[in-house]
């Protein structure tokens, strides 16, 4: 099975929920805008489901990358909309 992350709901307003379909274990999970600036960067994530606010980011798309051990384990793409 693939590795993947799922943002639900997509689009989003206000927050979304990042999910993987595998343990992450003291992962890193980093955002970037649509021109590859690095927004955002968990570190050390242990859940399976996480909670990810808006918290003033302006709308658009954003990408995310998940990385074990310095290893991708998965990508995805969300979106926000006033």
């Amino acid at each position: 099975m693939a590795r993947r992350i799922r943002v639900f709901p997509n689009p989003f307003s206000v927050q979304t929920t990042l999910k993987t379909n595998f343990e992450l274990n003291r992962a890193n999970i980093v955002i970037l805008d649509s021109f590859g600036r690095k927004i955002k960067q968990m570190k050390n994530v242990s859940e399976q489901t996480i909670t990810f606010n808006r918290n003033g980011l302006p709308s658009g798309i954003y990408f995310l990358f998940v990385t074990e051990k310095s290893k991708m384990q998965a990508t995805g793409k969300m979106v926000i909309i006033e």
